[in-house]
């Protein structure tokens, strides 16, 4: 072997220089043919992708949608892409929209009808009840149309979109330095600032993140600039479960161009209630009464078992049915019982009844003589003084005597 090193040499020194050699030759033969290897491989990448969407539209029922110059998007039976794919049955649902259509502006309405065509489309409804993924699959549509594919619904007619914004889930992370409340609201900033008539927004529960009240307040003022933009109001899905905005006639329901509309849930029960029920089409056992034009809820106890249609229908529902939810999905009845029994109190302003059950009967009956005490005082007129002695007066209203 020494011997062989001396008069040969290191052979794998050698051979490690030679492949180099080769590989360079190749590199220059290749190089020259460059250009073209690079659009075969464009080619046939899209090819692969137009095959792709191909093969998952004839296996998924997916339509052409038709593109039009118009701003807007009309869905008829749309579905979620991924959804229902994990799904034995999933429930198609309309979506309408046309983008410019705020406050103080002439839109031109397509089809000559602007009954049903509005830039805003607020959803409400149960939790649980598949307002997220209605909105989600109104957007996927759009994203798909405009890529080239076919789309997951009976008819499509779509305006291009130029930009999508979205609020829909918050994702915290160490790596930034901000609540949950902070990520939604710089969601939120971009969207405002960057949106065009030919925008898409995507807002799911915006303001839920802190105190009521003030998120409610945060959501309300969004809608409002939006729509106070006339003419610039972008395309918004919303959907939320602050309700009192509603009821307490913040929202001009009537005369706002915004389409309302909830998710249809079924409440079935063992035994029949006494809180009077409207049935609301030909859905057994599916029952609401009625609070106003195109407002519905539903009063029933928690032992009521609720059924999720996912169907939506125009109207506001006034009820999350958090109660039912929670029964449902495992937290113990006890719970939920006293969950709805203090919402009752909130929802009546009787909070103090709250603070009564831990009372004896004998400070509940000091309360109550307190309570009349207070009440006798009250009735007793102070600038009238004829006929009676204060200190008489005062004894009666201690309760001390009987009369005076």
């Amino acid at each position: 072997m020494f011997e062989m090193d001396k008069h040969v040499g290191d052979l794998h020194s050698m051979i490690v220089d030679r492949e180099l050699e080769i590989i360079q030759s190749l590199l220059e033969e290749i190089l020259v043919h460059s250009e073209v290897m690079m659009k075969s491989c464009e080619v046939c990448a899209e090819l692969d992708v137009l095959l792709s969407l191909a093969q998952t539209s004839r296996m998924n029922g997916y339509v052409r949608p038709e593109m039009v110059e118009e701003n807007i998007i009309d869905i008829v039976q749309g579905r979620h892409p991924l959804h229902e794919l994990i799904l034995d049955a999933f429930v198609a649902n309309d979506a309408r929209l046309l983008g410019g259509a705020g406050l103080g502006a002439s839109p031109e309405y397509p089809y000559g009808s602007e009954s049903d065509w509005n830039s805003v489309l607020l959803c409400t409804g149960a939790n649980a009840c598949g307002k997220s993924v209605y909105m989600k699959q109104i957007a996927l549509i759009q994203i798909m149309a405009q890529v080239g594919c076919f789309v997951p619904a009976e008819s499509a007619t779509l305006g291009l979109v130029d930009k999508i914004f979205t609020r829909v889930s918050t994702r915290e992370t160490v790596s930034k330095a901000q609540s949950a409340f902070m990520i939604d609201l710089n969601q939120v900033s971009l969207a405002l600032r960057n949106c065009t008539a030919r925008s898409l927004i995507v807002l799911d529960e915006f303001g839920k993140g802190t105190l009521s009240s003030d998120g409610a307040g945060l959501f309300c003022g969004v809608l409002k600039h939006l729509l106070h933009r006339g003419s610039q109001c972008p395309k918004v899905l919303v959907a939320t479960h602050f309700h009192d905005v509603f009821t307490d006639d913040i929202f001009d329901v009537e005369n706002w161009p915004i389409s309302f509309c909830h998710m249809q849930v079924m409440f079935t029960s063992d035994a029949p209630t006494d809180a009077p029920t409207t049935t609301n089409g030909s859905e057994s056992g599916y029952t609401t009464s009625q609070t106003g034009a195109g407002r519905h809820v539903h009063q029933g106890p928690v032992k009521e078992k609720i059924t999720y249609l996912y169907r939506v229908a125009e109207g506001l529902s006034l009820n999350s049915h958090a109660a039912q939810c929670a029964a449902n999905f495992g937290i113990p009845m006890p719970i939920v019982e006293r969950a709805q029994h203090i919402s009752n109190l909130i929802s009546a302003h009787e909070v103090q009844q709250l603070l009564d059950e831990d009372m004896t009967e004998e400070e509940q009956a000091d309360l109550k003589d307190a309570e009349a005490i207070c009440k006798r005082f009250l009735e007793w007129d102070l600038d009238n003084r004829e006929g009676f002695e204060v200190k008489a007066k005062l004894s009666w209203v201690l309760g001390m005597e009987d009369d005076v």
